[in-house]
């Protein structure tokens, strides 16, 4: 564990995390966290975690990012971008999948932990420093993960649809010797 002023003491990769944060505040960068709750049509539509990595890069600096798993069958990625503007088209990062916030929150606790001083919300969770039920994986890997979850999507969405359709053509095919049972039977009384 690394110490920072005033006998804080901060882990060395957070350390260098609230560094990376206050040369980003010193360039006269402004925070922002931006979280991506990803789903089948966004992915279906080509927005997923690399077009939205790739249009944060074109905005600012990424400083940060984290995967969430959010339940079941939710997951997030949370973003904390330094940039030199505000965001101006909150509306079309919603309509991707992303909520836009201000990270002043994060700029607080990064100035707590690097000047020793009281954190506003020491208890409260944050979304940048991985708690016990989060884990952290390469983002390479993270997306061949996605990619793959995707394809098992479809490729279980196409065997619903082939079991369906053999399924109707079992009954056809029941309901045909039922048929011919019953015409047998018919033929076998009259004689």
């Amino acid at each position: 564990m690394g110490t920072a002023k005033l006998g804080c003491k901060v882990a060395p990769s957070d350390s260098a995390f609230l560094t990376r944060i206050e040369e980003a505040k010193a360039r006269g960068l402004l925070l922002w966290k931006y979280t991506f709750s990803p789903t089948r049509d966004l992915d279906l539509a080509g927005v997923n975690v690399n077009s939205i990595r790739e249009q944060l890069l074109k905005g600012g600096e990424i400083l940060k990012a984290n995967p969430l798993v959010k339940g079941k069958d939710a997951l997030q990625f949370e973003f904390l971008v330094a940039a030199r503007e505000t965001p101006s088209d909150l509306a079309a990062w919603e309509a991707r999948g992303v909520a836009v916030q201000p990270a002043e929150e994060e700029q607080a606790r990064s100035l707590a932990l690097l000047t020793g001083g009281p954190s506003s919300g020491e208890t409260e969770h944050n979304p940048f420093l991985a708690p016990s039920r989060i884990v952290r994986v390469d983002l390479k890997r993270l997306d061949d993960l996605m990619r793959i979850t995707g394809e098992m999507v479809i490729h279980r969405s196409r065997l619903d649809a082939q079991l369906s359709r053999v399924n109707g053509g079992a009954g056809r095919v029941e309901a045909y010797a039922a048929g011919r049972r019953d015409h047998v039977n018919e033929l076998n009384r009259s004689n």
